[in-house]
């Protein structure tokens, strides 16, 4: 999962340094991608008297100001393996001097915190009840025969067991193989 870090009402920004903190035993940032408003950003994670924090460095290396609204960097996390389902907070933060303009005027905007949500969709359970097996056959069959069966968006992401974000007879046809025992994956394959 990609989180970009954004700015806007950009009064002029020439550096940063800021931290994005989060809840390691939810998730595990992997990678931090850059951005053209700021390309060349320095980033390290650490971990220290158990918090958990990306911290990215940033200066323009011409000594001008960036006044363009838009993502600085985002960071790429992987959900850990004991986090199920729901939120997982983030927070951005910086210490007072760490962002400046051209003019080495400290800039202080306003951060907000932000959180992710993880539902874990299982693939194949499109009539939701925790397994999969002819009923759900029976409902995808039923949808794209155009019968006025009507899914929630879970229900379109548990349906889509080829994983090409479409609903079609490829879906079908993975589904029926799975039920009948052959050896495939249905779902995003790793």
């Amino acid at each position: 999962m990609t989180v970009p870090v954004s700015i806007s009402s950009n009064p002029g920004i020439a550096g940063f340094r800021v931290r994005l903190t989060y809840d390691s035993a939810k998730l595990e940032p992997v990678g931090i991608v850059q951005a053209d408003l700021c390309p060349g950003a320095v980033h390290e994670i650490i971990t220290e008297g158990g918090s958990s924090y990306v911290q990215v460095f940033w200066y323009n290396t011409y000594n001008e100001n960036i006044t363009a609204d838009g993502v600085l960097f985002s960071v790429n996390f992987k959900i850990a393996a004991e986090f199920t389902e729901g939120s997982a907070p983030l927070r951005l933060s910086y210490t007072p001097g760490d962002i400046s303009n051209s003019e080495f005027k400290d800039v202080s905007p306003v951060c907000e915190d932000g959180s992710v949500t993880i539902k874990i969709i299982m693939y194949g359970d499109i009539y939701t009840d925790q397994k999969i097996n002819t009923k759900d056959i029976l409902k995808l069959s039923q949808y794209l025969a155009g019968w006025n069966v009507t899914m929630t968006e879970d229900e379109r992401k548990a349906a889509d067991v080829f994983y090409d974000q479409k609903i079609n007879t490829k879906d079908i046809l993975l589904l029926s193989q799975y039920l009948a025992g052959w050896n495939v994956k249905i779902g995003p394959v790793d």
